[in-house]
């Protein structure tokens, strides 16, 4: 199997409201569970952030269906990479609903732009909220 990496940002679709979102978690823990995805979401301010993880072909025709889901628009992909280990291993769809203002050290997850680009600060700010979902 060949483990890939995609993280990408976009923008959450005018008027999308909690069970919408929680509607979104459940459904993706279902499919990447069934396919040996893990993933990360993140919503804020009309934003999300997302890490996908798995086998290559898998995540690109997935990423296919992501790109096209009328609920966001505006993806950009931050990361399209090989992957030694995974990142997320454990969660099938972890979710968090941020509530703004966010703590200073994530502070740049707002509108999600200032993370283009830069592999690093994508994945410093997902491990942030994995290490909390986690306890840790």
């Amino acid at each position: 199997m060949s483990l890939f990496s995609i993280v990408y940002v976009s923008s959450a679709r005018a008027g999308l409201r909690r069970p919408d979102l929680e509607a979104i978690a459940t459904g993706a823990r279902e499919f990447n569970g069934s396919r040996c995805i893990t993933a990360l979401l993140l919503h804020g301010d009309g934003s999300f952030m997302q890490a996908l993880e798995g086998e290559e072909s898998l995540l690109l025709d997935l990423y296919t269906r992501i790109r096209n889901d009328r609920r966001h628009g505006g993806v950009i992909t931050l990361v399209a990479e090989p992957l030694a280990e995974r990142e997320f291993a454990g969660f099938a769809m972890a979710f968090e609903n941020l509530q703004l203002p966010l703590p200073t050290e994530h502070s740049h997850f707002h509108g999600g732009v200032a993370a283009a680009g830069n592999r690093g600060r994508s994945y410093r700010l997902l491990q942030g909220f994995r290490e909390r979902a986690l306890g840790g």
